[in-house]
């Protein structure tokens, strides 16, 4: 650049152009750069765009997963509620049909003890009807004995 103003006018205007050649390739440099700083900032507003966008999705997918980890636990609860229930009611129903086989052999006995009663009410009945007729004609021969006892007082009179 001292060269520019200590040589002659003709080493001066070809430094010029020169300078002005140079500028302009600086100026070319400057533009490309400013053209590849707007394209990193457009790549950088997409990939930040996108980092927003995969943050969000990754949110959603974390409230979905811990929706559904309390819909499992909820679920597997439930379920472990109604297992008990079961379980409950299974026994309940054990219980109940023991104490109806229980009941079944009671009535059971109960029945033949019944029937035991009835066969022999039946032969008592017989007996006492046997004794009755029994006593009819044992009170008809006592008639018939007074009778002829009085009969016989009257004949021997």
């Amino acid at each position: 650049m001292r060269s520019l103003f200590t040589s002659s006018n003709k080493g001066t205007k070809a430094e010029v152009d020169q300078l002005q050649t140079h500028n302009e390739e600086l100026r070319r440099e400057i533009d490309q750069l400013k053209s590849s700083i707007a394209q990193l900032r457009n790549q950088n507003t997409n990939i930040v765009s996108e980092c927003q966008e995969r943050e969000i999705e990754i949110k959603l997918q974390t409230d979905i997963q811990d929706k559904f980890r309390a819909r499992k636990d909820t679920l597997a609860l439930s379920v472990q509620e109604k297992e008990s229930s079961i379980e409950d009611t299974e026994k309940l129903i054990n219980d109940a049909e023991e104490k109806i086989g229980r009941l079944q052999n009671r009535t059971e006995i109960e029945n033949q003890k019944l029937s035991q009663a009835l066969r022999e009410s039946e032969l008592w009945r017989k007996k006492s009807d046997h004794l009755q007729q029994g006593l009819i004609l044992l009170s008809n021969v006592v008639d018939d004995l007074q009778q002829n006892k009085e009969k016989n007082l009257i004949s021997s009179s």
